[in-house]
């Protein structure tokens, strides 16, 4: 069993719709470590979102603009999430295409957690991660919620009755 990070990273690159659909995943590792550190970094389409984290300590975006003003922001944005030295920085979504891996393989290389965690496929390795064939059938809440099971952590998908 791998001793309680001080610090935690959820990288989150996809749409809001799938940010979403990891809150459950998110809650569950709020709650079982509530003396962490746990930070959040997804792409701007999602902002309207910060203000649901409840428990996130800081938010950080990326901006997908094809500006220099983007781009300098996406560096500074990386910087920033390199001097916090994170024990484990956990990706939290598929990666659908081979620049996906890419990106996903250089900012994991910039933060330089002491644990990358993340769903095994599509080139990429993590440390730790179930294999995406593995989660063939499942829900995406399901399939987030499968990466923080690997450490460990328990959760469910919420039911909401309308």
């Amino acid at each position: 069993m791998m001793s309680e990070p001080k610090r935690i990273l959820i990288i989150h690159l996809a749409g809001i719709g799938d940010l979403i659909m990891g809150l459950p995943a998110i809650k569950s590792l709020v709650e079982t470590y509530p003396n962490t550190r746990i930070d959040l970094v997804h792409l701007d389409r999602s902002l309207s979102l910060d203000a649901c984290m409840h428990g996130i300590d800081k938010c950080y975006h990326f901006s997908e603009k094809k500006t220099l003003k983007a781009w300098l922001h996406n560096l500074k944005t990386l910087m920033q999430l390199r001097y916090v030295h994170y024990d484990w920085a956990i990706n939290m979504y598929s990666i659908h295409r081979w620049i996906g891996g890419v990106k996903i393989d250089g900012v994991m290389r910039v933060v330089n957690p002491k644990k990358r965690i993340g769903r095994q496929g599509k080139g990429i390795h993590f440390d730790l991660g179930p294999q995406e064939s593995d989660l063939e059938g499942l829900h995406e809440v399901e399939r987030q919620l499968a990466v923080t099971k690997i450490l460990g952590v328990s959760g469910e998908p919420v039911r909401n009755s309308l």
